[in-house]
């Protein structure tokens, strides 16, 4: 292992935690403000939009903690890779008829992909 890889494990898991922990955060604490300017999607339903930033906030927070200790973390990386592409495969099913959709299920694929190789390559001592 280079010692290169450490770093880029780390990178790898830090870009999706600071994105769960932002859209968490605003879902929770501002869920009008993520529905109007980020994600209008179906009817708005506060308590719903609130529900899913109570999950997202402490995915994001624990993926954070994950990066200083992937080879620890490995089922927590997977359980997140899998909702992220599970997530993915959501807005596949959508439709991408927007250039902001397509940019979405991009985003989506390329957490899935970092988390996913996060979880396979966490050496054991990092």
């Amino acid at each position: 292992m280079t010692a290169l890889r450490p770093g880029l494990v780390r990178a790898a898991i830090l870009l999706p935690a600071a994105y769960y922990c932002a859209a968490g955060a605003l879902l929770f604490a501002v869920p009008r403000f993520f529905y109007t300017h980020i994600a209008t999607i179906g009817d708005f339903n506060a308590h719903y939009a609130r529900d899913i930033g109570s999950f997202l906030l402490p995915l994001g927070g624990f993926l954070v903690v994950a990066a200083w200790r992937p080879s620890r973390s490995r089922p927590l990386l997977t359980f997140a890779a899998v909702a992220s592409g599970l997530h993915a495969v959501s807005h596949l099913i959508e439709g991408v008829g927007s250039w902001k959709a397509l940019v979405a299920l991009a985003f989506f694929v390329l957490v899935t992909v970092l988390l996913s190789w996060s979880a396979l390559t966490a050496s054991e001592g990092q």
